[in-house]
């Protein structure tokens, strides 16, 4: 804020830079158009000229000063002089900066004109004579506490395999009766003995033969160890 009331006070014109820059390039192409009339005056005192110099521009434009406004609508919606407004202001005599409107200059300089005071330190505040704001109470939570962090639902869990389907986006069968959506504690079918229950065994690789790997066919390490008879 403070830096943007440095910068009103380095205004030297009615309207800001930028808004200057608009009104130049409006003014330029007005000062165009005025070129090229200038150039093909001399022939539209023809009337097949001038009428094929109205079918050239196609259409023209109203401008009221006094409302501001212009038919191109161009000046209503921007509050910056179109190039038909400042052609219409230039040849009334007037500057097409007093035209602009009010917000695009003066609002901005009523805006940032406050300044932020610095403020003293806390002992030196005034004293209200209530008692001082306390934070409310804590209340140790039943529990652990949590210590990791809440992650977002798109962000991948801690030890999360990609190849590996959770176990949440499955639906799960009970063993007893094939049925799905509850458990034992739930299931009416009477429960079967293990023999008829299919369990999944762990394999376990299959064991070497040492005395195959032995050079030379050697005795192997029981014998070795018992010596001589």
């Amino acid at each position: 804020m403070a830096s943007r009331k440095v910068a009103c006070d380095r205004w030297h014109g009615l309207v800001r830079s930028i808004i200057q820059h608009a009104l130049d390039k409006n003014n330029a192409a007005k000062q165009l158009r005025e070129a090229f009339n200038s150039c093909i005056l001399p022939a539209r005192i023809k009337p097949v000229l001038a009428m094929l110099e109205r079918i050239r521009i196609g259409r023209s434009f109203m401008v009221d000063l006094k409302a501001s406004a212009c038919s191109c609508n161009s000046w209503d919606i921007s509050g910056i002089p179109c190039p038909h407004a400042c052609y219409a202001i230039n040849w009334s005599n007037g500057n097409p900066e007093e035209y602009v409107h009010n917000w695009l200059k003066p609002a901005y300089v009523r805006t940032y004109k406050y300044v932020i005071s610095p403020m003293a330190s806390q002992d030196q505040w005034p004293k209200t004579g209530l008692p001082p704001l306390m934070p409310p109470l804590y209340y140790k939570q039943p529990g652990r506490p949590r210590n990791s962090r809440k992650k977002a639902h798109d962000e991948p869990k801690k030890n999360h395999n990609p190849h590996k389907l959770p176990r949440y986006h499955t639906t799960l069968h009970y063993n007893n009766c094939g049925a799905e959506g509850h458990n034992r504690l739930k299931c009416n079918e009477p429960l079967r003995t293990t023999s008829t229950v299919k369990t999944k065994k762990k394999q376990t690789p299959p064991k070497l033969d040492v005395r195959k790997l032995r050079p030379n066919g050697g005795p192997n390490r029981v014998q070795s160890e018992a010596g001589p008879s």
